[in-house]
């Protein structure tokens, strides 16, 4: 590295550790102040939604675990986003409280270049803010927990990863490929949804962008040479507005001839005319509905949804599991998982000093355990039973729920067959 880029490496240091540290002085005095005025004046205030959102922001920019492969995002890259992340959260209070056009909405976007990466923000143009409505029905269709697959995949590649995540406005769903012992190449495919005043930033940085109509939407290519690994990457991008969707593909180390042949080759359900119907696994019993193939039909007043997942776990199937719990006190919860069972696996369940009781649940044998939380001391109920023959583990847990409650919330399973 040159003299020039180290100088500019140990300047985004510097600013990094200045922001962190929150050592502000003369140059910050401003903004304190603002921020002082702001924190004082309740008409300015931030709805506790959007204050959560510029946090999540702020999390995700910064997060607790490494990453992992597919790798999007170096280090040098991070540090530019965290940098601005933490002044553009700075800021927003002051535009939120003063520019009414913040509330707004139709949801359109619109693209700021610059030279880390392209910004895409999402906002709503109105004059005051609208009364909340229900979001519309999604156009996606989902077949085996997902709403798209991939219909050719070069040889050599192996699934890396499947997931469908519960993101509170929607579901975000992801499968991404690599292969092994040479994990660089890899190629991905995510949907996921988007909110008003939402952002999203694209590595840009030295990249040949191209706009273009992608499956009738406006959309982008984006084609440069990946910052760690020294390999081509070829992006597509490209919203749904209307149903508040992001599509975006991207593959690293794939020649281009064959990673326009996996795009070409990815089937959306619900957006192509031609999809196959969604029809379960012919070895399942299982039948998915959004997403799920399970609903809770009675939830207490006051529970949350905490998680909603679906894992795909190779070979063997997918595991589902939905989690609800109670504010401010998580200790509180219950829970339902459907899990693929495989031979020479084992599964440990706590039973000691448990009530342990054998009945039958839904035509097959199963237990009802009961015993004393171990961590909260709060009561424990437990019902378990396998269906051997599709090779399913079904489980229901519930912590601190009295057992009459706890009872009507496990009878109110309905498991789609």
């Amino acid at each position: 590295m040159n003299r020039h880029g180290q100088s500019r490496e140990q300047y985004e240091d510097d600013i990094l550790a200045f922001l962190m540290d929150g050592m502000l002085e003369e140059e910050g005095r401003a903004l304190l102040e603002e921020n002082e005025r702001l924190n004082t004046d309740p008409a300015a205030a931030i709805p506790a939604e959007l204050d959560e959102r510029c946090r999540a922001l702020l999390r995700s920019a910064f997060p607790d675990e490494p990453l992992k492969k597919p790798e999007r995002m170096t280090w040098k890259i991070m540090k530019r986003v965290l940098i601005a992340a933490v002044i553009a959260a700075t800021l927003f209070a002051t535009a939120y409280a003063a520019v009414p056009e913040f509330r707004a909405g139709v949801l359109n976007f619109w693209t700021e270049v610059k030279e880390i990466g392209t910004y895409f923000f999402f906002y709503s143009s109105g004059e005051k803010t609208p009364a909340p409505t229900p979001a519309s029905s999604s156009p996606l269709v989902i077949k085996d927990g997902m709403p798209f697959e991939f219909s050719y995949v070069p040889e050599g590649y192996e699934p890396f990863m499947t997931e469908a995540r519960d993101e509170g406005i929607g579901m975000d769903y992801i499968c991404a490929y690599c292969k092994p012992n040479d994990d660089p190449n890899n190629f991905s495919f995510e949907i996921e949804p988007l909110s008003e005043d939402a952002g999203l930033l694209v590595d840009t940085e030295d990249a040949q962008v191209t706009e273009m109509k992608i499956r009738g939407f406006d959309g982008y290519r984006i084609e440069k040479i990946h910052s760690r690994s020294g390999r081509q990457r070829i992006m597509y991008l490209w919203f749904d507005l209307e149903n508040k969707l992001i599509f975006f593909y991207d593959s690293v180390g794939v020649l281009p001839e064959e990673s326009q042949r996996i795009f070409d080759g990815i089937v959306i359900y619900g957006y192509e005319t031609d999809a196959p119907a969604p029809t379960p696994a012919p070895s399942s019993p299982l039948v998915i509905k959004d997403g799920m193939p399970f609903e809770f039909a009675y939830i207490p007043d006051g529970y949350e949804l905490m998680l909603r997942e679906a894992y795909d776990r190779g070979a063997n199937g997918t595991m589902y599991q939905c989690i609800y719990s109670y504010p401010n006190d998580d200790a509180n919860n219950f829970d339902f998982l459907i899990s693929p069972i495989s031979e020479g696996t084992g599964l440990s369940i706590d039973t000691e000093n448990a009530t342990v009781t054998d009945v039958k649940i839904r035509g097959f044998d199963g237990q009802l355990i009961q015993k004393t939380d171990a961590l909260s001391g709060k009561e424990r109920i437990t019902y378990l039973w396998f269906d051997l023959e599709n090779r399913f583990l079904y489980r229901y847990n519930s912590i601190g729920i009295p057992f009459k409650e706890s009872q009507r919330i496990f009878d109110g399973i309905v498991i789609y067959e």
